[in-house]
């Protein structure tokens, strides 16, 4: 995906959650790679309109945990990981119909996106290799670091 594409995509999942979450993310500033903590999730939903490709966001569980905690007026110790999960996938869902409505040039076109999916990912690995990959811009929210990227759909 072009470079806009990836910019776009940063920008979608920016406005998704200061309008879910409050959440403010701004940049990575460090220049030294971030560590997911003891867990992390990668959340992923195809889109197919005028482009198609998968948006994918990956975050430390404790992120995930937090926004939650935040977004279902819970306790920390009464949110599970399927509440975890459902929250991820809900601001997967958001960022991508936010992509998707300023990435389309024709206000007449009907895109389409499947079901967002979530997975653990598998450290330090998954994440390390998820954050140096092509496309990818990392973010800070709450301390935490939020990465993004487009992939073009297989």
């Amino acid at each position: 995906m072009p470079e806009t594409g990836n910019n776009l995509a940063s920008e979608s999942l920016g406005w998704s959650l200061e309008m879910m979450a409050f959440v403010s993310p701004m940049p990575w500033e460090s220049g030294d790679a971030p560590a997911a903590g003891d867990e992390a999730y990668m959340a992923s939903i195809a889109f197919s309109g005028a482009r198609h490709g998968v948006l994918e966001i990956a975050a430390p569980a404790a992120f995930a945990r937090m926004l939650a905690v935040n977004l279902l007026s819970f306790d920390a110790g009464e949110v599970g990981d399927e509440r975890i999960r459902d929250v991820f996938r809900e601001l997967t869902n958001i960022t991508c119909g936010t992509f998707i409505r300023r990435l389309s040039v024709d206000p007449g076109e009907v895109p389409n996106m499947s079901i967002p999916r979530v997975e653990a990912l598998k450290l330090p690995v998954g994440w390390t290799d998820f954050i140096e990959s092509d496309g990818c811009t990392l973010l800070e929210a709450e301390g935490y670091p939020i990465a993004v990227r487009l992939r073009d759909a297989a």
